[in-house]
């Protein structure tokens, strides 16, 4: 599933080559003969975005010191979920299908995540995404996982057709809804109250705010079907689950076969891209996929 709310990229400014040696010499060394543990996966993303290791000033660019609150949020979430059997694999590759960023909604362990490190601008350049909006969309990313268990519930409910597909649309996108205001408490208590702190002009645009209604049925009944999300978008991926029988598990049969047949390259906005991206995004994690078996069995 893709994250893709808009974003303004604001107050990204190229920095020396020396000092970006120096942040990246902030990451606390980790234990090599783990590649998979949440601390490598999470230093292996910073590095991959080092525009992430800077928060901008009046005075310029500045090093984001380990303190950042956000730092140890994410750091939490990442062992959370290592914990809890569902890891966090990065892949420093960009969403296939352009979106800021994508985490797999296989419902398979792990977990496969990108953020895209660039963006192209009006003018068709690449440009590199700024700090803020990078650990705001780490922010929606994480924090979605939680509601894995939900998703799965839905997703089954809609292959043996228990539910209804308005429902099921319904029910998906409330899912986003109710991440979206859990994301904004967490910039309005832990990162906010530091970029005030520390004068810190990287923080998320207000239109995030100015856009958001907190009211989830006044909002989703203020939508119409002229924008693919979220009812083209869902009641597609509706049509396409079905209850094909799979002796373990006929409805995750049915998730496969319709992530394999959705045709992304007709949804515009990019809000939504299941299940080819699951399917080419564990191509390119083998070698990952082989490591984690193998530190699985040394335990």
């Amino acid at each position: 599933m893709t994250f893709s709310h808009r974003i303004p990229e604001i107050f990204w400014i190229p920095f020396q080559k020396a000092t970006l040696i120096g942040a990246l010499g902030m990451i606390v060394s980790c234990n090599d003969s783990d590649p998979i543990s949440p601390e490598n996966q999470f230093q292996q993303l910073l590095r991959d975005r080092p525009q992430m290791l800077f928060y901008q000033t009046l005075d310029g660019p500045k090093p984001l010191p380990e303190d950042f609150p956000l730092k140890k949020w994410a750091l939490d979430l990442f062992r959370k979920n290592s914990n809890r059997g569902t890891p966090i694999i990065w892949d420093r590759e960009d969403p296939w299908d352009g979106t800021p960023g994508s985490r797999s909604t296989f419902l398979e362990n792990p977990i496969f995540f990108r953020l895209a490190g660039t963006y192209t601008g009006l003018d068709g350049r690449r440009r590199a995404r700024s700090a803020e909006d990078l650990w705001w969309r780490l922010v929606y990313g994480l924090r979605i996982n939680e509601y894995r268990t939900v998703e799965e519930d839905l997703y089954r409910k809609a292959a043996t057709r228990e539910i209804s597909k308005a429902e099921f649309i319904k029910r998906l996108t409330s899912i986003q809804h109710e991440n979206m205001a859990k994301c904004l408490e967490i910039v309005e208590t832990i990162w906010l109250p530091w970029a005030v702190q520390n004068k810190s002009l990287s923080i998320p645009s207000s239109k995030i705010w100015d856009e958001f209604e907190p009211n989830f049925e006044i909002w989703f009944n203020g939508l119409n079907g002229d924008e693919p999300y979220p009812f083209k978008i869902f009641g597609d991926f509706y049509e396409l689950i079905d209850d094909r029988m799979m002796i373990e598990s006929p409805w995750r049969k049915s998730l496969i076969d319709a992530y394999d047949k959705i045709d992304t390259t007709s949804v515009s906005g990019g809000y939504f891209s299941p299940l080819k991206e699951p399917l080419e995004m564990k191509k390119s994690f083998e070698a990952k996929l082989f490591d984690y078996s193998a530190s699985q069995s040394k335990q």
